[in-house]
């Protein structure tokens, strides 16, 4: 016969055990606590940006060079092959790749940083606007100097407009040498207004996408997303980034202030070109640059996915 005797502490402990072993297993990737984005969020985005980068450096060096000479995809391959080769390509590589790191994590770092901060039910659209706009203008102030360093080598020597520069040191030197301080960060105006017009499309298109479309893999999401969200900000990057590109490189503009060198170019371009071919200028380097986005698209999916899976582990070994 079976004993109906209860059991007794002994016997408690021998019951429960499994329930203790069984509550005791790690939670599912899905609920964990993401303690490595909170504690260390100016560190994963540094490492993560790297994705993909050689192959954007390379692709926006051919948008920059066909927006200061105005010439067609194929010829300015030409250009640009004739004036170095395949290195040509990759002229600016060094501060470009430590100014989209830098401002990645200073961008990332900032923003997840003060939300973590307040908890998440009083965090309001505004708030968030807000803490958007410290993000963004930080990462201006901070990389604007890196940021004209890689385009003014992007654009030396294509044509006899154009200044000449061998290094980074070399063009940081020069600059200094012949404007201080202040030119490193010419153009800030102009890079302001991009950065800004960019996040309006670019946030409404990402956030009314990510969770509508169709697709059960995060990664292809996360992808189709990025592509689809960045092409709705060359409505207003593409002009903005031609009129900079003009101003950083032309010798003409050297010594004017940027809104003044912006009033002089549309002089000179409308007194050319007219008033509607000066419009469709202003794009006529949307070649390259939507195969630019389609690259940074793909790289953002890359880094998420780096930043969520691979990254969190890594940083947090590392920084232990």
């Amino acid at each position: 016969m079976l004993s109906t005797t209860p059991p007794t502490k002994l016997n408690k402990s021998i019951y429960e055990e499994p329930k203790k072993r069984e509550n005791n297993k790690p939670p599912p990737p899905n609920m964990r606590v993401n303690s490595t984005r909170q504690e260390h969020p100016f560190i994963s985005p540094f490492l993560s940006v790297l994705t993909l980068s050689p192959i954007y450096h390379s692709v926006n060096t051919v948008t920059h060079a066909m927006q200061i000479t105005e010439k067609p995809l194929k010829q300015t391959l030409k250009i640009l092959w004739r004036d170095g080769g395949v290195p040509r390509f990759f002229r600016g590589y060094a501060p470009g790749v430590i100014n989209s790191a830098t401002g990645k994590s200073i961008a990332f770092g900032i923003k997840g940083t003060l939300l973590d901060s307040l908890p998440k039910e009083r965090q309001t659209f505004l708030y968030r606007i807000g803490i958007t706009s410290v993000s963004i203008l930080a990462k201006i102030l901070i990389c604007l100097p890196l940021e004209n360093i890689k385009i003014s080598l992007q654009i030396s020597n294509l044509g006899s407009e154009t200044e000449r520069y061998k290094s980074a040191v070399d063009t940081a030197r020069t600059i200094l040498n012949e404007r201080g301080i202040i030119g490193l960060y010419r153009t800030l105006p102009l890079a302001a207004i991009k950065s800004y017009s960019a996040q309006a499309p670019y946030l409404m298109i990402y956030y009314k996408l990510k969770n509508d479309l169709p697709i059960e893999s995060a990664f292809l999401r996360n992808a189709v997303t990025g592509i689809l969200s960045s092409c709705g900000t060359l409505i207003t990057v593409l002009p903005v980034d031609h009129i900079r590109i003009h101003i950083l490189g032309r010798k003409e503009f050297k010594n004017e202030k940027s809104l003044k060198a912006v009033q002089k170019f549309f002089q000179q371009s409308i007194k050319s070109k007219g008033k509607i071919r000066t419009l469709l200028s202003l794009y006529h380097s949307s070649p390259p640059a939507i195969m630019q986005i389609m690259i940074g698209g793909t790289g953002m999916a890359i880094s998420i996915h780096l930043y969520n899976e691979i990254l969190e582990n890594f940083t947090g070994t590392l920084l232990k």
